[in-house]
């Protein structure tokens, strides 16, 4: 079930007549020789190096080489390191930049809501002694032996649905690991030094060993139950304490090559993992920041990369309190719908009402072919609500259109939302005719999900975000910000464009965008951007480097 990690377990100590050659093959690495100047896409790139192995099919991740070639173009080169400042990451997802910045000896600060996201970043970006980890790892597994198949009560996660989830020889063996970890680390939480890092690193395999022993599909971040077909062979296969033996080992790798570089090196950086809310970066002063490398949500996460559904089974497993896991995403950008406050973005609004005509349309598609369908039956009311809904949606596209500012944009669309409403009860009458014919689902009317407000409060959230990076940064500083164009009712959202338009109403100047093919990032090749049957478009298959610049005094 486990793939094999390969990058660089011959580090250091286990060949120590090779360390010259390791050593200059990691330069290379990291000064990235291998590839061209004007290189973004890192297509041949191993992405999985140092720990950056640890979690790295966490969604959307941005790869190492993009953040590294960041960092050597635009962090300040001091002549002491005393007067350096950190970078910030306040998207920092499973911790690239952090660690990346680690590998530079810069110190770093990374902000993430997703309490899974959190761990990670401290377990990838924390120097290590791996065989201090191996001793925990006996003592772990002489627990685990000793209890596996008990029924620990106090370690069963307070979810409903586990045994939906899981079978129960795999719940027998998660309560044993969860148990034996909790044992092998109690009161550990007192102590400075090693203790506390040391229990992330076996949480952060514990919540990995969940994922990959649930019966969650594997090629999706979405919280979707394998089919029952699968579901038997799997059963025969998955073993969870082997599972967590071999992450273990992975993770372990990972770690003793991040952690001998770094000491090998007599590095002295440190990472500061925050969970906390990247509109506020609250501790972080401002102008005391050299440099932003980050990776932002493409959009809200309930209706793009599902962060907090990727997260659920890992958390529900390590977390003391589950109660928030299943409403991470609510909490990140746009996770909650505000038609009350709108970003300052021309481009975005355009945007939008091209969005709205899109539905509009689509909309009458469905509804014409819902008269057609009701056609033999004498519904005549019904008929005509759905021909004025029609003639309705034609009179109403170009008012749309006309709008010249969100307010008036959203009043329109509720305008147009609360008439299809009107239309839904005389609706019913003809769903209810079709299904006495046993039709099933097709001409059905339905209204389509309205996708606009999560879209809107997305960038209003995102604008106070680019408010606060502006604060924080130093003066002739840069702003680096990895994103992609998402699609929405097959129309796709200039991202790029409107983080441009909106970080120069701030002040930002625009330095440059990069553009570089996704050959690499865990997403769907496709997806429904209507969420018709049937219907899917192509996702992003590429991203926009977005480079800004906060300038200097006023003299």
């Amino acid at each position: 079930m486990q793939e094999k990690h390969q990058t660089l377990d011959d580090f250091l100590e286990k060949h120590p007549d090779r360390q010259e050659i390791e050593a200059s093959k990691i330069k290379r690495m990291l000064d990235l020789d291998d590839f061209e100047e004007s290189e973004w896409t890192f297509k041949t790139a191993d992405t999985k190096e140092f720990t950056h192995f640890i979690f790295h099919e966490y969604p959307a991740r941005m790869i190492p080489q993009v953040a590294r070639k960041l960092i050597k173009m635009y962090y300040p080169r001091y002549d002491s390191p005393s007067i350096k400042k950190p970078m910030l990451d306040p998207f920092a997802g499973s911790g690239t930049t952090c660690v990346e910045a680690m590998l530079r000896n810069i110190d770093s600060i990374a902000f993430d809501l997703n309490p899974l996201a959190h761990l990670v970043e401290q377990v990838k970006a924390t120097p290590m002694d791996p065989p201090t980890l191996k001793r925990h790892f006996k003592a772990i597994m002489q627990h685990v032996n000793e209890n596996r198949g008990k029924k620990i009560l106090e370690t069963i996660p307070p979810v409903a649905q586990t045994g939906f989830w899981f079978n129960e020889a795999t719940i027998g063996s998660l309560l044993a690991i969860k148990y034996a970890i909790n044992e092998t680390f109690k009161g550990g939480t007192r102590h400075e030094g090693t203790i506390l890092p040391a229990k992330n690193f076996f949480l952060a395999c514990l919540g990995k060993t969940a994922r990959d022993c649930s019966y969650q599909r594997k090629d999706e971040n979405k919280t979707y139950r394998m089919e029952r077909e699968r579901m038997v062979e799997f059963d025969r296969n998955v073993d969870a304490i082997q599972c967590f033996k071999t992450i273990f080992g992975n993770f372990l790798r990972a770690t003793e090559a991040f952690s001998g570089y770094y000491r090998t090196h007599q590095f002295t950086a440190k990472c500061t993992a925050v969970l906390g809310n990247s509109m506020v970066l609250e501790g972080v002063a401002d102008n005391s920041i050299d440099l932003i490398v980050t990776s932002p949500p493409y959009g809200d996460s309930q209706t793009t990369v599902a962060y907090g559904q990727f997260s659920r089974f890992p958390l529900e497993w390590i977390l003391p309190d589950t109660s928030g896991v299943k409403n991470i995403d609510e909490h990140l950008l746009g996770g909650v719908e505000n038609e009350t406050e709108f970003p300052d973005a021309p481009l975005l609004l355009v945007t939008c009402k091209n969005i709205m005509v899109a539905q509009a349309k689509q909309q009458q598609i469905l509804i014409a072919t819902f008269l057609d369908a009701i056609g033999q039956s004498e519904l005549t009311d019904t008929k005509q609500e759905m021909k004025d809904l029609i003639t309705f949606i034609d009179t109403h596209m170009p008012s749309i259109q006309d709008t010249t500012d969100f307010a008036g944009f959203i009043a329109t669309k509720n305008a147009y939302y609360a008439r299809l409403g009107n239309g839904r009860a005389c609706a019913a009458k003809g769903n209810k005719w079709l299904d006495t014919r046993a039709l099933g689902k097709h001409g059905r009317f339905k209204i389509y999900e309205d996708r606009l407000g999560y879209v809107i409060s997305f960038f209003a959230d995102f604008s106070k975000v680019l408010a606060r990076l502006y604060q924080v940064l130093d003066y002739d500083r840069k702003c680096c910000l990895v994103v992609g164009n998402r699609t929405v009712k097959n129309v796709q959202i200039p991202t790029d464009e409107i983080i441009v338009d909106l970080g120069k109403s701030m002040g930002f100047e625009h330095v440059t965008t990069f553009y570089r093919d996704i050959p690499n990032k865990r997403m769907p090749l496709s997806n429904s951007p209507s969420n018709v049957p049937g219907e899917i478009s192509p996702t992003m298959a590429k991203e926009s480097i977005v480079v800004l610049n906060k300038p200097g005094r006023m003299k």
